[in-house]
């Protein structure tokens, strides 16, 4: 087994399988195992000559999957740090975008930003200390330098958190981890290299799509079908018809994913699809919600999709990735968690540990709780991160004993994870706490509630916190009236009573670059008053 990424580069070698990148219904790319290491060793050799330091952070920005492929593994196999940024299409903004670019200039200290050709010019006048080259130009270069011996604790890259909670922070990811959670995942899916294809949508600059669609596919040498981020954003239903064109096998997304899916699938297709040879449907990324996921097994039915194919799992960009996966075959298993005044919650089990990891949950003041306490997640193992870099520099705080402290809720039931929230993000109501995405959920289907936008959070109030719900709209015609059935709903379904509903329009709820609700960006907005939105 190899011990570093760069080994698995240089251990390609099967013509038949490898890389496919498509857009629309047909590929647009295909290159094979054979092919890309001799294309990414030669692009490893014309980068180690332009940027020669060993180790040295290199950005990479990239909106073109292909393009970020090739200058990821370059930059792997030539000993650089990667360190990937998601692309400027994703924000409106190319002055805000380029000031948080600098910021990860200023934490990494990397000089070079490597990119496309076509996001030189438009990024150069907003980053002009930034020494930007496009990978198509060190493609183009003569000289040659020589591919570094990689070490297994070498840094691989440096992977920013996408900053739901909190200001995205650098985490320190060396060679061992990669692998380890890589292999990990491997035999949890019970990963066949020969029968198994992968389909992802998945951004490769998060967590989710890098280590579990392109470095597990190039360690095991399992061919991958890509499909655009903005192509499933637009039209979910390309991510289901790569599925049935491929007879996929493995596919992730995070809930939010499942349920925009749902939405806008079409009877019409359904009848066309084939996705009996989709065996493990993977969901994390946030809290797996049982509704979403029953609503759309019941709709892929007649496609032949089995709701046995469901691995909810658990992971974090701190711990490489994956920390928890559901035995496969099995489907989604429900537990309820009592406590703290609330009636029991139905929690979805997000599995058993991986290989060589370590789970306990403790209280607010550190100490382990018994089996069946909710609690803080803390995790230790092979694939936790050996650092972070942030305005203040290295930091190991988020470390007590070895332990990585999550910020993640939850208990151990019967041997397995069920995760029931961020800690920061819980509401105290009268000497209770409620996780917000159990109050946005019983509102999704409200007629005016343009569904997944809604955010449910607390605001400071005399002797308890109040809740506060801001939703989007399709039209804010009746906006009086739609606050009023929210509150109905809320009060129905939950016995809470709303301090304030505030009514906003499309696109001014906050998400990060995976997807994730800013629920605290959104807090902050509104305790600010900046909040553009008709409240009452």
């Amino acid at each position: 087994m190899c011990e570093t990424l760069a080994d698995a580069i240089d251990t390609l070698s099967l013509p038949g399988r490898g890389l496919h990148f498509t857009s629309g219904d047909t590929a647009t790319s295909f290159i094979d195992f054979r092919q890309l290491r001799e294309r990414v060793q030669s692009l490893a050799r014309k980068l180690s000559a332009v940027c020669g330091n060993r180790g040295e952070p290199t950005i990479l920005i990239f909106a073109d999957q292909q393009e970020f492929v090739l200058g990821f593994l370059a930059a792997i196999r030539a000993g650089l740090t990667a360190v990937p940024v998601y692309p400027p299409y994703l924000t409106g903004n190319l002055e805000e975008y380029a000031s948080r670019v600098e910021r990860i200039r200023h934490i990494t200290g990397a000089r070079l930003i490597l990119t496309s050709n076509t996001l030189v010019n438009p990024l150069q006048p907003f980053l002009p200390d930034a020494w930007l080259v496009a990978l198509s130009e060190i493609d183009a270069g003569c000289e040659r330098g020589e591919l570094p011996r990689i070490c297994s604790s070498d840094t691989a890259l440096i992977q920013f958190t996408s900053g739901s909670t909190a200001a995205p922070r650098g985490v320190v990811l060396a060679h061992r981890n990669l692998i380890s959670n890589a292999v990990a995942i491997k035999q949890a899916l019970a990963l066949d290299p020969e029968r198994d294809r992968g389909v992802s949508w998945l951004p490769l600059h998060h967590d989710m799509g890098l280590i579990g669609f392109l470095v597990t596919p190039i360690l095991t040498q399992t061919s991958n079908w890509f499909l655009s981020p903005l192509e499933f954003a637009r039209r979910p239903h390309r991510w289901l018809d790569l599925l049935d064109r491929t007879r996929g096998t493995i596919s992730y997304a995070p809930n939010f994913g499942y349920d925009l899916t749902a939405r806008r699938i079409r009877e019409a297709d359904v009848e066309k699809w084939d996705l009996s040879d989709w065996r493990v449907a993977g969901c994390g990324g946030e809290p797996v919600l049982a509704g979403v996921l029953d609503r759309f097994a019941d709709l892929l039915r007649p496609a032949g999709f089995s709701r046995t194919s469901f691995v909810p799992s658990y992971g974090l960009a701190e711990a490489t990735l994956a920390v928890t996966m559901a035995p496969l075959r099995r489907g989604i298993v429900t537990h309820s968690l009592s406590g703290d005044g609330q009636s029991d919650r139905p929690l979805v089990s997000s599995g058993r540990l991986i290989t060589g990891t370590e789970i306990r949950i403790v209280s607010p003041f550190g100490n382990p709780l018994p089996v069946g306490m909710e609690g803080e997640i803390q995790v230790r193992g092979p694939g936790v991160a050996t650092g972070f870099w942030n305005d203040n520099g290295f930091d190991r705080a988020c470390c007590a004993d070895g332990w990585l402290k999550t910020g993640d809720m939850g208990a151990l039931i019967e041997g397995e994870l069920h995760v029931s929230g961020r800690i920061k993000e819980v509401v105290s109501l009268n000497g209770c706490k409620y996780y917000p995405h159990d109050i946005e959920e019983c509102v999704q289907d409200i007629d005016g509630v343009k569904r997944g936008n809604a955010v449910a959070f607390g605001r400071p109030g005399a002797g308890s916190e109040q809740l506060v719900l801001v939703v989007e709209t399709k039209s804010s015609d009746d906006a009086a009236g739609l606050r009023r059935r929210l509150r109905a709903r809320i009060r129905e379904r939950l016995g809470l009573n709303v301090a304030e509903v505030v009514v906003v329009g499309r696109g001014v709820i906050s998400r990060t670059t995976s997807g994730k609700l800013r629920r605290r960006a959104m807090r902050e907005l509104y305790l600010s008053h900046e909040l553009q939105g008709e409240g009452g």
